[in-house]
């Protein structure tokens, strides 16, 4: 299977350091420097997400943003400083799918990647499945395969939603995090093991069996069932 393409763009030697040192077998990486390098290399290979620092000297962000959105049609991270002469909103509105500021955490980088990746992914149907879990959003129930109800709150909707979008894969607690709260980054990731916590704890008072979320590598969580949502 052909590995999604992810282009960075940033002369900020930590930065490059940082993900020149991170290894995934999830995509495959491109470093380039500036903004000719970039268009130079869009020439010679196909793109799936780009990761742009917006505070390279002598170059039109806004403006490329603008255009690569609209002839590529491809999700943009956009990184930028405090300092930065340009806005998030100003970001957004160009065609960035998401903002993150300076100094940036690499694994939290490489997590909104894989969301989007994710997201962008062709969705497989959810065929019916007699011993599925079954989550209901909008009664914010979770069904067992026997039947039993278990109510729930709406983050614990949120939080199993996700997990069960992504049929068998793990999310990192930073994505799940983010799923939770936006980008508020006042809110620990801490608070994603909190809620597992008090869900598995009430599943087995209310359902008299363990749910089937396991904790993953990586720090995170994987629906371990067949989940449906109806």
């Amino acid at each position: 299977m052909k590995l999604p393409n992810v282009v960075f763009v940033t002369d900020d030697q930590a930065l490059q350091n940082s993900i020149s040192l991170v290894k995934s077998a999830e995509f495959v990486v491109w470093l380039v420097l500036d903004s000719e390098n970039l268009y130079k290399s869009l020439l010679r290979r196909s793109v799936d997400v780009l990761v742009i620092d917006v505070d390279i000297p002598n170059f039109d962000a806004l403006q490329a943003i603008h255009y690569l959105f609209e002839l590529l049609h491809v999700p943009i991270i956009t990184i930028s400083s405090t300092q930065s002469v340009i806005s998030e909103a100003e970001l957004l509105h160009a065609g960035a799918d998401r903002n993150l500021i300076k100094p940036v955490v690499i694994n939290d980088l490489f997590a909104n990647i894989r969301a989007i990746i994710r997201r962008e992914a062709p969705k497989q149907p959810m065929i019916f499945d007699a011993n599925a879990w079954r989550l209901d959003c909008h009664r914010w129930l979770l069904s067992s395969p026997s039947g039993t109800g278990l109510e729930l709150s709406s983050r614990e909707v949120v939080v199993i939603k996700a997990l069960m979008e992504a049929q068998g894969l793990p999310l990192s607690k930073t994505e799940l995090t983010q799923r939770l709260f936006g980008f508020d980054e006042s809110k620990p990731v801490g608070s994603i093991d909190m809620l597992i916590c008090r869900l598995r704890k009430k599943a087995r008072n209310v359902l008299a069996q363990e749910l089937p979320i396991k904790n993953a590598r990586l720090n995170g969580y994987v629906f371990a069932s067949p989940g449906m949502l109806v």
